[in-house]
């Protein structure tokens, strides 16, 4: 879960964001116009084109991104649960007054976990999962790239020999348990601690990451979009309809990686991100 000071860098990082982003729409608004009137240029108009269409682009390359890293969020959640619940079960497996009949119980219990582990990690992380091999590439304001993908190699095998590891991350099923029976998993709590719940932490830490960088860059293309509709509207290449279609078309696209990032997040206040969408 996400801490409380990981929320407020977040909120500061997303004000830096949007004041740098002001000063780069005030640096491209000088270099395309001046201060001068608009006047129907080829140039301009050619210009004002590439910029909205690029900025299109962007939005769409950003809500792709979003939704990748939505799903990612779902399935690492989902893990998660079942890794504390792993974990628990490990705890209670451990204690002296556990009998051997409670025992038999929670190996059926862990089981049933660890197989359902596996399936979400085979069906939205493995070789042949919804997501296989896709990737989006979103460059931002400040001409970083923000790579989404859906790699996620998490395991309780105990060997830390990386080799096996690259091997395993090719087969065609992906096993939380490796070669471990049910009875050595369980017996194993910090295991389950250390190579899951903590690399899952840190794995949701990450799309948080990635998730804010564009909803950041979001921002700053709805402004340049803006710039270049009413540009282009203001030397008669697009009508008000046309104008007014795009620009709400590019506000869905804002509030909707808005409400992602909310949803991703129960410390980040909600009121902050809705001052920055409307």
């Amino acid at each position: 879960m996400i801490n409380i000071v990981s929320s407020v860098i977040t909120k500061h990082n997303i004000m830096n964001t949007q004041r740098k982003n002001a000063g780069l729409l005030d640096k491209l608004n000088k270099d395309l116009f001046g201060n001068n009137k608009f006047t129907a240029d080829d140039f301009k108009v050619d210009q004002l084109r590439t910029q909205l269409r690029n900025s299109q682009i962007s939005e769409q390359h950003i809500q792709e991104g979003m939704s990748i890293l939505q799903e990612k969020r779902k399935a690492v959640t989902s893990l998660q649960k079942m890794s504390n619940q792993l974990k628990q079960l490990s705890i209670q497996y451990g204690k002296d007054n556990c009998t051997s009949q409670d025992r038999q119980s929670i190996e059926k219990q862990a089981k049933e976990i660890i197989e359902n582990m596996n399936s979400i990690m085979n069906n939205t992380f493995g070789d042949k999962g919804a997501f296989a091999g896709k990737t989006v590439s979103v460059e931002t304001s400040d001409e970083s790239n923000i790579i989404v993908d859906m790699a996620l190699n998490i395991s309780l095998d105990k060997s830390n020999d990386k080799k096996s590891k690259n091997n395993k991350a090719h087969t065609d099923d992906i096993h939380i348990e490796g070669n471990l029976s049910i009875n050595d998993i369980l017996k194993n709590t910090n295991a389950i601690e250390n190579n899951l719940i903590k690399p899952l932490d840190k794995y949701l830490n990450e799309i948080h990451k990635q998730m804010t960088g564009l909803f950041n860059d979001v921002l700053y293309q709805d402004m340049i979009l803006d710039m270049a509709a009413k540009g282009l509207n203001s030397l008669g290449e697009l009508d008000q309809y046309q104008t007014r279609t795009i620009m709400e078309n590019s506000d869905i696209i804002v509030k909707s990686a808005g409400n992602a990032l909310y949803c991703q997040s129960e410390n980040l206040d909600r009121n902050t991100v809705g001052k920055l969408i409307m």
